[in-house]
Order: C-alpha cells, then sequence, then structure tokens
C-alpha cells in the first residue's frame, strides 16, 4: 500500500473508532471577570478534580476554586505587569495536603526581577514565603524573563547558587547533596 492509501485507511478508522465511543464534553464557566483577572496559570491539588490553585496575572492574586472562587486571595504578591510580565506560574507540591506548599513565579514590581518562591497552605491562606530562586532584570525589555512553574519533583531542589552571572538556567539537584550544602529545598 502507497503511503498515501495508509494514511486514508489510517485516519478512517480514526474517525470511526472515535465516533463509535465518544464522550460527550461540556464546557462550564466557572468564574467571569471582573471577578476574575487576567487567568495566567492553573494548578490542580492532587487527588483532586474539582479542586485548583489559579493565578492572575495582572492583579499578582492566587486563588482557590473549590466548587466556586473563594472570594479572597490565597496570596497577593506585588507585580510588574506590565506586557508579558506579572504572576506567570503557580505549581502545587506533588504530596499536597501532606506537603502543603504552594509555588509561585512573577516579575517582582521593586526591581522587575523574575522571583520564585514557596508559601505554605495555612488555612487556605499562603504563609511563611520563602526565596527559591532570583533572576536579575538584565534590561528594559518587558518580555517575561523566566519560565513556567510546573510540577516540583519529590526529593529534588532548586538552587539560587547555581545562578551565576548572565545565566539563568537551574539544575536540579539530589535532595540530600543540597541539604548538606545549606541551600533552599522544595
Amino acid at each position: 500500500m502507497s503511503p498515501l492509501v495508509r494514511c486514508c485507511v489510517f485516519l478512517l478508522l480514526l474517525s470511526l473508532s472515535l465516533s463509535a465511543g465518544a464522550q460527550q464534553f461540556r464546557v462550564d464557566t466557572l468564574a467571569r471577570g471582573p471577578a476574575i483577572q487576567l487567568p495566567s496559570a492553573i494548578a490542580f491539588i492532587p487527588g483532586s478534580d474539582d479542586r485548583f490553585f489559579f493565578a492572575e496575572r495582572s492583579s499578582g492574586r492566587v486563588r482557590l476554586y473549590d466548587g466556586s472562587v473563594r472570594p479572597g486571595a490565597f496570596l497577593t504578591v506585588s507585580v510588574e505587569d506590565e506586557s508579558e510580565q506579572g504572576l506567570l506560574g503557580v505549581a502545587v507540591h506533588p504530596l499536597y495536603p501532606d506537603s502543603p506548599f504552594v509555588y509561585v513565579y512573577y516579575v517582582r514590581a521593586i526591581d522587575r526581577a523574575g522571583i520564585l518562591e514557596r508559601y505554605r497552605d495555612q488555612g487556605g491562606e499562603g504563609v511563611s514565603p520563602q526565596l527559591l530562586l532570583f533572576i536579575a532584570r538584565r534590561d528594559e525589555a518587558t518580555q517575561n524573563n523566566g519560565e513556567r512553574s510546573g510540577s516540583v519533583p519529590t526529593g529534588s531542589c532548586m538552587s539560587r547558587s547555581e545562578i551565576t552571572g548572565q545565566s539563568r538556567r537551574t539544575r536540579r539537584i539530589r535532595w540530600e547533596e543540597e541539604i548538606s550544602a545549606g541551600r533552599s529545598c522544595v
């Protein structure tokens, strides 16, 4: 069979299988402005399909959705919100709630530096911020100068000391090496 015929047969079989067992999906609007301002990231709480944290880029608020949007912010950081800057990422520790940590990445208003911080969830409020990463602003550009937060691997660390000079890279180091060096660990 020619590649074109194989491709057509594959697409036909795929469409038949999808139509035979197609699931029905629906779109729900969970919240609208002005209550929500420019959502930029979402982090589902492990073990839950309907609870998640979300970040609002321009307000610097991290909010919790638990059946509905909770009225107050889980935490608020002071962000530079020009162009692509602001609160850009949120992640939840994979062992949450046993390890009740929420991570945020944002461009700080005072110096436009990229900041990665860890907050502890204490009764629905983000407390005890710990600086994990500082990325100094290198120029006056308004594009974001960092990366998205993702799932943080258990037993891994992000070391501030790995940021040297102009480098923006971090590397993950085993927990034991970081503890012995006295660096911040996730």
